[in-house]
């Protein structure tokens, strides 16, 4: 056997083979009988290390070094028996190790984490690949479909799947909100500020999607195939349900709030620990990683986003100001004792700005001023 083969075989073994050695092992091997023969010997040995848990690199080269080939064919009809029967899926196992594995989302997430950092993009964007990207000008709310062989947009432009990468991805900058119906049926609101990562078309076993902000989803039912929601700290699998995620990577918590159906819940550092909820309610993640589950009396607050509708209940006034932040994409700066004043009541979040704004003063003694489109909250003095 040649160095080099010996060298791409131990690379290959390791997990440190570059595509190009992995197609020059494969050619190799399809060269002669004798050359699967071999490989298997240093992969039986290979398997061996693992389970007994001794230097792996080190019997390998024992075993391919000058002085022990008469050890080699010892070794070879030792394990003919198994040698031949590994050979079977040897065989297959080598044809597919040139084929890319599906990428985890997770990891897509994270490759992709500086599509979200161009502060400067204002406009709703559909991601289809690297070359191909549609941005949604001068709209607030976009609705995106994949039908069939197409990709509608505000049912004014299409697009062809053929364009589409594995991953798709939805950004929603602040201000902006968008719709998604996937080609399950599944239909998914974005709220401001946020990001969705999701395949093309899922697989048969699954379907699986990324969220970084808040979204709302009415997933379509599928025994056979689970949908599961992945946010960087927590996972929800569903079957068919209706039900809201607040994930947002700069906030301190993070929470899922059912409406209707059942799912289950775990956090990413502790999957063994699952969390099953009931409509109504809601499962919340804190900044140190505890995991709690309570009961809301109504849906609807933390769904009516979606409206354009936000309603709070005895709220801090900083909260509200942060949601309106990212709502409207306006920068708002509150007073610390201004922000810890409550109030109750309802936001209509599709009117403009600045009457939203003003109608706080109606029940909160607050003062607003603006400077240079920075607007200031304080409390108002006696």
């Amino acid at each position: 056997m040649e160095r080099s083969i010996e060298i791409i075989i131990i690379r290959y073994l390791e997990g440190k083979a570059t595509p190009l050695e992995k197609q020059e092992l494969l050619s190799w091997m399809k060269e002669t009988k004798e050359h699967e023969r071999m490989f298997l010997v240093y992969y039986d040995i290979w398997s061996m290390s693992q389970q007994l848990a001794f230097d792996s690199q080190a019997a390998l080269r024992k075993v391919i070094a000058p002085g022990h080939r008469h050890h080699r064919r010892i070794l070879y009809w030792s394990i003919s028996m198994a040698a031949s029967i590994a050979i079977l899926l040897g065989i297959a196992w080598m044809k597919n190790m040139n084929r890319p594995q599906a990428p985890n989302i997770r990891q897509v997430a994270q490759q992709t984490s500086n599509d979200t950092k161009r502060s400067s993009d204002e406009d709703i964007r559909l991601i289809l690949s690297d070359e191909k990207q549609v941005t949604v000008e001068n709209k607030k709310e976009t609705t995106i479909s994949y039908r069939n062989n197409e990709i509608k947009i505000d049912e004014e432009k299409t697009v062809s799947r053929n364009e589409a990468a594995a991953f798709n991805q939805l950004i929603t900058p602040h201000g902006k909100r968008g719709r998604l119906e996937l080609e399950d049926g599944t239909k998914i609101w974005l709220n401001a500020g946020s990001r969705l990562i999701y395949p093309a078309q899922f697989d048969e076993k699954s379907r699986e999607v990324y969220v970084d902000g808040e979204i709302y989803l009415e997933v379509t039912p599928d025994k056979k195939r689970p949908f599961i929601v992945k946010t960087d700290r927590i996972n929800v699998q569903v079957m068919g349900t209706s039900f809201a995620i607040s994930a947002y990577r700069d906030e301190k918590q993070s929470h899922v709030i059912l409406a209707t159906g059942v799912v289950d819940v775990y956090a990413e550092h502790d999957k063994k620990e699952k969390y099953r909820l009931s409509p109504n309610d809601i499962y919340q993640l804190s900044e140190n990683g505890q995991s709690s589950v309570g009961q809301v009396r109504d849906v609807t607050r933390y769904t009516s986003w979606i409206h354009g509708i936000y309603q709070f209940d005895h709220e801090p006034l900083a909260s509200i100001v942060s949601l309106m932040e990212r709502f409207y994409g306006q920068e708002i700066n509150c007073d610390p004792e201004a922000g810890k004043l409550t109030c109750s009541g309802k936001l209509r979040l599709n009117e403009d700005f600045l009457n939203t704004l003003n109608g706080l003063t109606a029940t909160l003694p607050i003062t607003i001023e603006n400077s240079d489109n920075v607007f200031y909250i304080n409390n108002m003095h006696e």
